[in-house]
This record gives C-alpha cells, sequence and structure tokens, in this order.
C-alpha cells in the first residue's frame, strides 16, 4: 500500500466525519436556520452532504487510491469541512447560548415560543 492511499483513506474517513457533523449541525438542531428555508433548500442540502458523505465513506472503506491531484483535492475538502464544522459548532451550538446570555433549556423555549 503506497503513502498516497493512506493519506486519501485518512483525508476520506476525515471527510465523511466532516459531511455527517455538517448534518447533524444544520438538520439536528431545533433553532438551525436550515428549517426556515423551505423544503427544496433542505432536500438539496441534505442530498448533497448525504452523497458527499456516502462516497467518502465506500472510497475510505475500499481504501481508494486516488491520483495525486485527487488525493490532494480529497485532502482540501478534508481540511476545509473539519474546519468548518468546529466553527459552526462554537459560532451556532455552542456559542449561541453565550451570545443570548440564555442556557440551552431557556434558548430551547424561546424558540419554541417564536415558532
Amino acid at each position: 500500500m503506497s503513502k498516497m492511499t493512506v493519506v486519501n483513506t485518512v483525508a476520506n474517513s476525515i471527510m465523511v466525519l466532516g459531511f455527517s457533523a455538517f448534518l447533524v449541525f444544520l438538520f439536528g438542531r431545533e433553532n438551525s436556520l436550515m428549517h426556515k428555508l423551505g423544503k427544496a433548500n433542505n432536500i438539496i442540502v441534505k442530498g448533497a452532504l448525504s452523497m458527499c458523505a456516502t462516497v467518502a465513506l465506500y472510497n475510505a472503506i475500499t481504501m481508494d487510491s486516488a491520483s495525486g491531484t485527487g488525493t490532494l483535492m480529497n485532502v482540501s475538502i478534508a481540511i476545509l469541512f473539519c474546519w468548518a464544522a468546529v466553527f459552526h459548532y462554537f459560532r451556532f451550538v455552542k456559542g449561541a447560548e453565550s451570545h443570548t446570555g440564555m442556557n440551552k433549556v431557556e434558548a430551547r423555549k424561546a424558540t419554541k415560543r417564536v415558532k
């Protein structure tokens, strides 16, 4: 097994985690803005993230060896989505309660009152 295959497999594994985290952060919270965008947008985003996660998982399981540029692209996407998931968590999930001055229970109650 070549070093490029190992790097590509690790990158694909990280992409699966990043895509999955984004699915949870965008659709797994009651106060997510995605719920206000409408059904068509939700289907597009869920479908795209799900397909990306599925393909990355398949590539990781089969230890698919991409070309040098393909591996570089996978590493870049893995880094981008890892950063985006961490940023989204601290800004919108964990940071939501610190910006409002409410704890999680109070934030949920306030969100339900708005709906």
